[in-house]
């Protein structure tokens, strides 16, 4: 069964990390399908034109920032006729994520004939969000929409929102597919010894849905009542809002700007903090929660989006959104009470939504509804 995925985000030299998620999911029906990954590239990118590393065969389109919109149309198109003299027709056209490229992806399969699957991770379908989108970005969606055979999401509470945006959604079938993690990387293991506790953050330091001024706000007034933890911070881009923040208050100490990690570090990471802190206004899911579920730690994290879904008392502290003397009483109380949760029952839990091969079944099953 050939399957052609057309990822709208895809790892960039300017953002490495984009849709990152988007090619695990892929990867998980790698070895029981032909998986033909059609992409653009800013530049370069550590993937050959023709890879079958990994079961997937990687077919980039080299862009400029000069291309219009009919240029690259035109691009897609052409490359999708090489694809199908080289390897024949695809059996299913998976899209994941609708704009930029769902228009693209509805045309091919209008006039081919080939089942089109979206799966979806933007949180631009909240209410809150929604006013992002153009009126031509809007219609464009009813039109992919019209055309699509399945659709899958990252939580329900994207789905729902996803619906209410479209009514014409409501009537095409879904299934809730979680993100997946690595369970072999990410799991329980012995915590390193360290003086101070541990808590550990994970995001890109974006203050509209990660919030992270108002988590240094919460530190920094946590800072003044305890010293005995430490804030550790995993970010891919910098933010010169936030080293000015901690210079300024002196929260060098207290706080630790770690950067870039390969996927092995963050697991290593995640394994030796005492607990995740995410205090996001809004959320998809949090692939960062359930990498941290798997390696059986808990967190403080707000109730928002998808994260509901994975988070229960179990593993999670809540706090309520924005409010930063709610957040810094959450804190407090799981430093002193992170040793209460049960980290083999965390690791159980989270591994039974987000295993690899539990994600691999669930897209496959959904490919040969459409091949039938």
């Amino acid at each position: 069964m050939k399957i052609l995925h057309i990822p709208s985000w895809f790892p960039q030299v300017d953002n490495p990390l984009d849709g990152n998620f988007i090619l695990k999911h892929i990867a998980t029906t790698a070895a029981d399908t032909t998986a033909i990954v059609l992409h653009h590239t800013k530049g370069h990118v550590d993937i050959p034109i023709i890879s079958h590393d990994g079961n997937i065969i990687f077919h980039p389109i080299e862009v400029s920032h000069s291309m219009s919109k009919w240029q690259l149309y035109k691009a897609y198109v052409r490359a999708f006729d090489e694809i199908v003299a080289r390897y024949g027709r695809p059996d299913v056209i998976h899209l994941h994520v609708a704009l930029p490229l769902g228009f693209l992806a509805a045309r091919l399969s209008r006039k081919y004939r080939i089942p089109l699957v979206v799966s979806e991770h933007w949180s631009v379908y909240y209410q809150e969000n929604r006013f992002l989108l153009t009126s031509l970005q809007k219609l464009a969606l009813h039109y992919i929409f019209h055309t699509v055979r399945h659709i899958t999401t990252v939580s329900e509470y994207l789905h729902t929102a996803i619906v209410e945006m479209l009514p014409k959604a409501k009537n095409i079938p879904y299934t809730i597919v979680s993100n997946t993690v690595n369970t072999n990387l990410f799991c329980t293991k012995p915590c390193q010894p360290h003086g101070k506790k541990q808590i550990l953050h994970i995001s890109n330091l974006e203050q509209e849905s990660k919030n992270i001024m108002g988590i240094l706000h919460v530190i920094k007034r946590l800072s003044q009542q305890r010293s005995d933890f430490e804030l550790n911070i995993i970010h891919d881009l910098a933010n010169l809002q936030v080293e000015q923040f901690i210079r300024q208050e002196n929260l060098g100490n207290c706080v630790h700007l770690l950067g870039k990690k390969t996927e092995e570090e963050v697991a290593e990471a995640i394994q030796n903090c005492d607990f995740m802190l995410q205090f996001s206004n809004y959320e998809t899911q949090s692939c960062v929660l359930l990498e941290a579920f798997c390696c059986g730690k808990p967190a403080v994290a707000t109730p928002v989006g998808g994260i509901p879904e994975i988070a229960t008392a179990d593993n999670t502290v809540f706090t309520e959104p924005c409010n930063e003397d709610d957040c810094l009483e959450k804190i407090a109380f799981m430093l002193d009470h992170f040793q209460n949760f049960n980290a083999e029952e965390i690791q159980k839990q989270a591994a039974a939504k987000c295993d690899s091969v539990i994600i691999g079944k669930k897209f496959l099953n959904i490919y040969q509804q459409m091949v039938q």
